[in-house]
């Protein structure tokens, strides 16, 4: 089963699995059963996305920089590539965790209105990349 998890510490990549077990990105179970990597979590708001778009994609062993590139471009972000994400407004940040999600390539996605913070063009893009 694929589920969704958040972060459970702040300063720490780490988060529980459904038996209540602590799991991190070097646990066997964690890249077969977490794929939301975006969250609220304050940890990361002085990273540039970029910079936590590496991290992450590095954490799951996904997305070399041709995909980064890709979805950044596709979802018109580029501008925005080397903002810190505590600076980002609601509207982008939307945006990053669209971003972020699919650079991990899952191989389930759940989105709840995924195209309110999407421009035209981005909108196009995401109904193209969930084909």
């Amino acid at each position: 089963m694929k589920g969704l998890s958040g972060l459970l510490k702040n300063a720490k990549f780490e988060s529980m699995d459904f038996a209540g077990n602590p799991t991190t990105p070097d646990s066997p179970g964690f890249k077969r059963t977490r794929m939301t990597v975006f969250t609220e979590d304050q940890s990361f708001r002085n990273w540039s996305f970029e910079t936590y778009l590496r991290f992450v994609s590095a954490a799951y062993d996904k997305a070399p920089d041709d995909i980064l590139h890709e979805l950044i471009d596709g979802f018109n972000f580029g501008s925005f590539a080397k903002t810190r994400i505590g600076e980002l407004s609601s509207r982008n940040s939307k945006k990053a965790r669209l971003i972020a999600a699919f650079a991990i390539k899952p191989p389930l996605l759940i989105l709840d209105e995924p195209v309110d913070a999407l421009d035209s063009l981005g909108t196009d893009f995401l109904y193209s990349s969930i084909r």
